[in-house]
């Protein structure tokens, strides 16, 4: 649970301040589970700083792309102050937020940020309805579809559309050197196509949006996700991300030759997911009213 280095001892800190009482344990837990540590990425050209956060608690993913003293935020939580304080350290005004995708795992706080910046919150129109029973989601988007370019100072960020873990899914590809996959791609596995009750649908667009991904990107490209699933998954400088060449040959999911063999793959690994799952899709189409609580 700790990690090592730099993650235990944040971690350290957060439960020797721990009080005996319930509230203040929960108080600590919920820090821990809010906690985003940044990494410094490889920055691609054009790119002055390619930040990653690991939010250790959820094992979840988000960045910051900082170009030129203007910065776009991917993948935040719903405590996006890390993101928030890391772009005013580097002097960056954020100018959009964006979603892979709509979350059903955690609760994103993309839509809030772009309401208190008055920024455009990015997010293809294909992930705004809610898809357990189709009810239209209340957000104010500013759409985005396959081959949109996203300007953050003099960096141009090109949306890939990646469908199959969602019929919206997005990578964000910056200079040609990196792809933020989201839960499309992660290094050792591929996001789970069963979380609307359409798995048969969903699992054949995925293998199409894998198929795509082979022909179109080059093995060169290096993949940062939006989860991981342990340490395994880490380089030794604790950041989580790898050349697609590595996931092409490493990788379970991207071993498959043809559509059969990848479909039986993805029915074999399906587990039931959390019942919360589909309050918390609600929640990021803006069906739910959410406090801080």
């Amino acid at each position: 649970v700790c990690g090592r280095g730099n993650d235990s001892k944040v971690l350290a800190r957060h439960l020797n301040g721990l009080g005996a009482d319930a509230r203040s344990v929960c108080g600590g837990l919920a820090a821990w589970g809010c906690l985003a540590l940044p990494r410094e990425l490889p920055a691609p050209p054009t790119v002055d700083a390619l930040v990653q956060f690991d939010r250790l608690a959820k094992g979840a993913l988000g960045y910051l792309v900082v170009s030129d003293g203007e910065a776009l935020v991917i993948d935040p939580p719903l405590d996006f102050t890390a993101f928030v304080d890391e772009a005013a350290r580097r002097g960056a005004r954020i100018v959009g937020v964006a979603d892979t995708h709509v979350h059903a795992d955690y609760v994103s706080g993309a839509s809030r940020l772009s309401r208190e910046l008055g920024v455009p919150y990015y997010l293809p129109p294909a992930d705004g309805d809610y898809p357990y029973d189709g009810r239209p989601g209340r957000l104010a988007i500013t759409p985005i579809a396959d081959q949109h370019v996203i300007r953050v100072g003099r960096t141009s960020i090109r949306v890939h559309h990646n469908p199959g873990h969602t019929l919206g899914s997005v990578s964000y590809v910056l200079a040609g050197e990196a792809a933020l996959t989201g839960d499309f791609l992660f290094v050792a596995s591929i996001g789970r196509p069963d979380l609307a009750g359409k798995t048969d649908e969903w699992t054949a667009l995925l293998w199409e949006s894998v198929e795509r991904a082979r022909r179109e990107w080059p093995a060169s490209l290096t993949i940062y996700p939006a989860h991981y699933a342990g340490d395994g998954e880490r380089n030794d400088d604790r950041s989580v991300g790898a050349p697609l060449s590595t996931l092409l040959r490493m990788n379970p999911a991207l071993q498959h030759t043809d559509s059969g063999s990848f479909a039986a793959w993805v029915a074999s690994h399906v587990r039931t997911f959390p019942d919360a799952y589909r309050k918390i899709k609600a929640a990021n189409v803006g069906l739910v009213d959410l406090t801080d609580e």
